[in-house]
């Protein structure tokens, strides 16, 4: 059979750049350098006929329990906001067994940095960049957000960026002080962080969730509404940690839905 098929434009074409290195961390008695590496998810800006504006950023900080990461294991649900008009950056961070705060959160922010000044490379709109984590990433990406302009963490290149992003989006993170593995890991508090000036937050977390207690949440959230902050949190009944109630396509649209009413 052959036909001709008139087809419409809806669905752009996503790629995703992978193994991009935005910074390195000295190893080894500072003998050698790691890469610290993220990936691009986002619409192909190529050929004369793709779309070629500037786009807003979802930085994505995926978990491991502090001690391991993989920035692509989440990519395929983050096609969904690829699709949808949004660049994905997702940063990997020191995770092993050498790492001690604050280097991961310094990795992250030098990530943030990285990605403004190549923002006319990616076609990034660096005035509307979002973090967005899940477990302990959720629980790193709360503490950017919290730290904001706080220049001791801004670590390493591009000093002349900000590091600050506009909101956070936590799914089933964290909030308590964390201290691990006899001590090596010992991460703060994010209660006391929480000032006026703290930017928007939305929280997902299960009332099942049996690794971290959406008590852990809820702590984060009544702190965040005592000083005023924009924020909402969302229990998502008897979903467990990294459930897939977390991930259906209703939870996204909220997700999206409070991004453009933060940034646009």
């Amino acid at each position: 059979m052959k036909q001709v098929l008139k087809q419409d434009r809806t669905e752009k074409i996503v790629c995703l750049g992978d193994e991009i290195t935005y910074g390195h961390r000295p190893e080894w008695s500072d003998a050698t350098w790691r890469p610290l590496k993220m990936s691009l998810m986002r619409v192909r800006q190529y050929f004369d006929y793709d779309p070629h504006e500037e786009m807003p950023v979802i930085i994505w900080i995926g978990g491991g329990a502090f001690t391991h990461s993989d920035k692509n294991v989440w990519a395929p649900e983050m096609t969904y906001f690829a699709k949808r008009g949004f660049i994905v950056a997702s940063i990997d961070y020191s995770s092993e067994g050498r790492a001690r705060f604050p280097m991961m959160l310094e990795d992250i922010k030098l990530g943030i940095r990285y990605l403004r000044a190549h923002a006319k490379d990616f076609h990034i709109d660096p005035d509307r960049m979002v973090i967005m984590g899940e477990s302990a990433g959720a629980y790193l990406a709360s503490l950017v957000a919290l730290t904001g302009e706080e220049r001791k963490y801004d670590v390493g290149e591009y000093q002349e960026y900000s590091s600050a992003v506009s909101a956070a989006i936590s799914l089933y993170g964290c909030t308590k002080r964390v201290v691990m593995e006899g001590g090596r890991i010992d991460l703060p508090e994010l209660m006391p962080m929480v000032t006026e000036k703290t930017p928007p937050f939305l929280m997902f977390h299960g009332t099942g969730d049996k690794v971290v207690s959406c008590t852990e949440s809820e702590a984060l959230y009544d702190e965040l509404q005592k000083h005023g902050v924009p924020s909402d949190l969302y229990l998502i009944e008897d979903a467990n940690h990294a459930d897939c109630p977390m991930y259906q396509p209703a939870i996204k649209d909220m997700i999206i839905e409070f991004i453009h009413k933060v940034i646009g």
